[in-house]
């Protein structure tokens, strides 16, 4: 028996067999061609970049998930990038380069470019950049495409596995688990398996090369654990532990119907986070308040920075899906950032740059266009905007009049829509939280991203890990900031939501009911979770621990209170089971 620790990407456990699969090194020779041969070359490289789109077009039709197509849209964008085109046929015609070469030479230097980069998500994404290399060498090398195959439940463990090559596996039901000797929980592999819920290790070193189909494999995805070859004692306790999970969310799913109240009748609506259409049916499962987010941009990522008036239709189906259940929150778009769009310029800061509200104010032609989307989308349910990332009083001024602008339109053309359709804005920027009093008063609700309003208020890159250790949700300048933004919010009478990362973590429960929050946003599969959380609490109580909380000097001590709180919770848990 041998225990690996590797880095926790997706939760959940599984034992089973492992399949292993390693790639076979595309081995690229290091030639030139000779002047007269450059052309040929050329002509080499335009065929392969034609057939790989066209590949991963294919593969874009074919997919049924927000991720899926989100990640293709990516690398389609990567196929068109001027620059990367360039630099592959520049090494070409002056250096003599193979085709394959220059494609291997122009990804090398792409690549480390991005791995310079303190943000993690946008490190990972150098594995987008591989996957169009192995498209691109393999088209050029005329091989056969890499396959996994499973015919039985499977672990599958592998060397690093390509996003195509994980979303066209064979008989992907019988994966139990995914384990990967590199990657981080932010790549785009972990991210899938966690949409899908498969447990996912990764970041297990050389493991794929220590393993064989015979050897049975046991993962445990909350610890980030992969045990080979366990013991029957070991087997049975993840088993068991597997077992105890899906029961609880079976009972959760069972029980947890009805409104989200605490135990004294505070109501708190519990909605959730999605990026399309697919994410309504786990809302509706989940007995949701609502979506507090649709995040609009994938669609954008999907279709282009200017998609065609056919796409309105998603936002019709989701309010129209939605109808008579809760309302649902269209986010405008926040391209940008981590988010690539085609065009986009390089930026040494690209969080702090040109980025959501103010992408949508330089191109207000399809700002205005997307806005009448969701206006038309209003007289099919309850729809609701909301404006990314506003930083001052004259920004949200000048998206509130791009909107006064795009009914006025409708309204010429009898367009029907909702003329009290509900506005709100993000707080995410410090300068936003503290202008609180009178950016409330321009809007219907407020809704605080807590990732970015950490990461500006603490000056912490939560991706860098030289400073990670920096990035402190319970910093005591951050809950100053929350518990200004809901009583300013509220002295203006309106809602105020909560919907970054903070949201979704049940230790943070009672402290965030106590701060006031009106809403909760969080994916899908939390609601149950929280719905059961919230009813074993008083409100009251939740404010007296909040006053407590917000008198505490030190984020470690913040810290402690509120384990003890989460550790008080489970130790009655066991006593009553």
């Amino acid at each position: 028996m041998t225990e690996v620790k590797g880095i926790a990407a997706s939760g959940g456990y599984a034992v089973s067999k492992a399949y292993v699969f390693r790639h076979d090194v595309q081995n690229v020779l290091h030639e030139t061609v000779s002047e007269d041969q450059v052309g040929n070359e050329l002509e080499r490289l335009s065929d392969a970049f034609s057939s790989v789109k066209s590949y991963v077009s294919s593969l874009l039709s074919s997919s049924v998930g927000d991720s899926e197509r989100e990640l293709y849209s990516v690398e389609l964008l990567m196929l068109d990038d001027p620059e990367y085109r360039k630099m592959i046929e520049s090494l070409v015609q002056n250096s003599f380069h193979t085709a394959e070469w220059a494609v291997e030479s122009a990804t090398k230097v792409f690549v480390d470019a991005l791995g310079k980069l303190s943000d993690e998500y946008m490190r990972e994404r150098s594995n987008d950049i591989k996957d169009i290399e192995h498209f691109l060498l393999e088209s050029l090398q005329g091989k056969k495409r890499s396959e996994i195959r499973l015919e039985r439940d499977s672990i599958l463990v592998a060397d690093y596995i390509l996003t195509s090559e994980f979303m066209s596996i064979i008989n992907p039901g019988y994966i139990k688990g995914v384990v990967i000797d590199t990657g981080g929980r932010t790549s785009h592999v972990a991210l899938l398996a966690k949409s899908k819920g498969i447990p996912a290790v990764v970041g297990c070193q050389t493991l794929s090369s220590d393993v064989s189909a015979d050897d049975t494999i046991a993962v445990d995805g909350y610890k980030g654990v992969v045990v080979v070859n366990p013991s029957r004692k070991v087997s049975y306790e993840i088993m068991d532990l597997k077992i105890k999970e899906s029961e609880n969310e079976k009972k959760l799913s069972e029980t947890m119907k009805g409104p989200s109240v605490t135990k004294d009748g505070k109501r708190i609506l519990l909605k959730t986070n999605i990026e399309g259409l697919d994410g309504i049916g786990p809302t509706l499962s989940a007995h949701a308040d609502g979506v507090g987010l649709f995040r609009t941009e994938f669609l954008v990522l999907e279709n282009g920075f200017d998609p065609d008036d056919d796409k309105s239709q998603v936002y019709i189906d989701s309010a129209e899906k939605m109808a008579g259940v809760g309302d649902v929150t269209f986010r405008t778009l926040d391209v940008g950032g981590d988010k690539i769009f085609k065009d986009q310029p390089f930026e040494a800061n690209q969080f702090m740059g040109f980025r959501a509200i103010r992408v949508s104010l330089q191109c207000k032609d399809i700002f205005k266009k997307q806005i009448k989307r969701i206006l038309k989308a209003s007289k099919w349910g309850n729809a609701r905007i909301m404006f990314p990332l506003i930083s001052s009083e004259e920004e949200l001024d000048e998206a509130l009049g791009v909107l006064e602008d795009a009914k006025e339109e409708l309204s010429r053309k009898n367009i029907p829509f909702d003329e009290k359709l509900p506005v709100g804005t993000m707080i995410e920027v410090p300068s936003a939280a503290i202008m609180i009093d009178r950016i409330s008063r321009k809007v219907d609700f407020v809704s605080v991203g807590t990732n970015d309003l950490v990461q500006y208020t603490l000056a912490v890159d939560r991706g860098n890990e030289k400073v990670g250790y920096l990035y402190r949700p319970m910093h005591p300048a951050v809950l100053r900031l929350l518990k200004m933004i809901v009583d300013g919010a509220h002295e203006s009478g309106r809602s105020v939501s909560i919907c970054g990362e903070m949201a979704g973590d049940l230790k943070y429960l009672p402290l965030l009911v106590g701060l006031g929050f009106d809403e909760l946003s969080v994916s899908p599969p939390l609601v149950l979770s929280l719905r059961a959380y919230l009813r074993e609490l008083d409100s009251r109580d939740c404010r007296t621990l909040s006053n407590e909380i917000l008198s505490i000097p030190g984020y470690t001590e913040i810290e402690r209170r509120l384990k003890e709180i989460q550790d008080a919770r489970r130790t009655g848990d066991k006593e009553q089971g």
